[in-house]
């Protein structure tokens, strides 16, 4: 949006001046008149003008967005990251605990109570690991050594 914005700005000026001063040919007299008695200068004898130029709040702007995106992608992560492992840890159960530890899905069956088994081969589903918060913001978080008197009893 912001570099819209910058391209947008850039080009206001030339167009303002081709699309706005062909329609201001009865003010011209006018102006010209202005000119010689020095109530304008030349430079501002015309209809529109727009001079585009960057102050310090394009900066701040700028810098802002780009701190809104750290953030937000920190929030975002840490939430999905939160709810993930709440919902990994509402899913244990007696079921998933005698599941083998080779790291397929099944996709076929999800029921504890199943009493065919399935085939873990050609029948199985390897799921990607996502990309987690600790993984995107590991350069934020440090390990804190854990005492024995710190151990919830």
């Amino acid at each position: 949006y912001l570099f819209a914005v910058f391209i947008s700005s850039w080009q206001l000026g030339p167009v303002s001046q081709y699309m706005i001063n062909d329609y201001c040919g009865k003010l011209k007299d006018t102006f010209a008149r202005a000119v010689q008695y020095g109530i304008l200068s030349e430079e501002d004898a015309q209809c529109f003008s727009v001079q585009m130029s960057f102050e310090s709040g394009f900066f701040v702007l700028v810098g802002g967005a780009a701190m809104l995106a750290v953030v937000a992608t920190f929030v975002t992560k840490a939430c999905a990251q939160y709810f993930r492992d709440v919902d990994m840890a509402d899913k244990e159960s007696p079921c998933a605990s005698s599941m083998s530890d080779s790291g397929f899905t099944n996709t076929e069956s999800d029921d504890c109570d199943s009493s065919v088994p399935m085939d873990a081969g050609f029948s199985a589903r390897i799921d990607p690991v996502p990309v987690l918060f600790t993984d995107s913001f590991r350069w934020l978080l440090h390990a804190c050594p854990v005492s024995p008197e710190m151990t919830p009893p």
